[in-house]
């Protein structure tokens, strides 16, 4: 038996079985308190979290007199938890703080990381295949915002919007090398929600307006390109990047460089990028 953690959604504590097939035990994390606590330190997990920092996390409109006493009563009941599957104690205290140590297997947000990181150095080298077969597993790890029942707290809220941050950022690394393999049709429908979500991200708005171009819909890319400048004259009172403008004359003269890249890659993944497209998308936390 193994214990896991997800914060890529609503926190969730598990106790899975070693073999695959079997089925996890859900595992009680507590009062709402304690699971703040437990949030904070899995984002921070392997980091010192100070004990100001756990008293701020659980009570951020002023601490009781008995707010250290509390952590450390909580402290107590986390590491009976974290027992669960006969393991030596992961939650150590390192002063002036606790340290949760746990490994990419142990918590989702570490796995994402280790693939969405390698997803980049993938597309970094020119490997658009490794890139985009490492960030839809990345992405499917998600099951909604982060930490979705614990964002009373400024503190875990500030750490979803860290984590959602870094969602989007992995989205975008995606999409391009889902248009270097030539999967633009693929890209088109999973990127509209992401869109929808963050209508100013431009480089969002570049991977929309490339993909709708090269699936013959240049009217509609023109019109999104306007879309967005009206958007971003409204909310910040600014034009399109040169960047996005270049792209947009590209569109407007149908330039050849827009063209999807001769890749015989593309035409052999181009079955299966369009099924695990759409399984990712799915699995991605509701942008698709």
């Amino acid at each position: 038996m193994q214990i896991s953690f997800s914060i890529l959604g609503p926190m969730t504590a598990e106790l899975r079985p070693a073999e695959s097939g079997g089925r996890p035990v859900e595992l009680d994390a507590g009062p709402f308190k304690q699971r703040l606590l437990l949030g904070l330190l899995l984002c921070r997990c392997n980091s010192v979290v100070l004990v100001e920092q756990l008293i701020d996390t659980l009570w951020w409109d002023g601490p009781p007199r008995t707010a250290h006493k509390n952590i450390q009563v909580y402290i107590s009941h986390l590491r009976k938890l974290l027992a669960a599957d006969g393991r030596p104690s992961r939650l150590r205290y390192r002063p002036p703080g606790y340290q949760l140590v746990l490994t990419p297997a142990e918590v989702d947000a570490l796995r994402f990381e280790d693939l969405s990181r390698a997803g980049r150095l993938a597309l970094r080298r020119g490997d658009a295949h490794s890139a985009a077969a490492s960030m839809r597993q990345a992405l499917g790890l998600w099951r909604g915002p982060a930490l979705a029942d614990l964002q009373l707290s400024p503190t875990l809220r500030e750490e979803a919007t860290r984590l959602d941050d870094r969602r989007l950022s992995v989205y975008e690394d995606w999409f391009e090398a889902e248009l270097l393999l030539g999967n633009h049709a693929e890209v088109l429908e999973q990127i509209e929600g992401v869109v929808r979500a963050h209508p100013l991200r431009e480089r969002l708005r570049s991977h929309q307006l490339t993909a709708l171009y090269r699936c013959g819909r240049q009217a509609e890319a023109l019109a999104e390109y306007d879309n967005h400048r009206q958007l971003l004259a409204a909310e910040l009172g600014l034009d399109p990047s040169p960047a996005l403008r270049r792209l947009y004359q590209n569109i407007l003269s149908g330039h050849p460089a827009l063209n999807a890249p001769p890749s015989a890659l593309a035409a052999e993944l181009n079955a299966g990028g369009r099924a695990s497209g759409r399984r990712a998308g799915a699995q991605a936390g509701g942008y698709a």
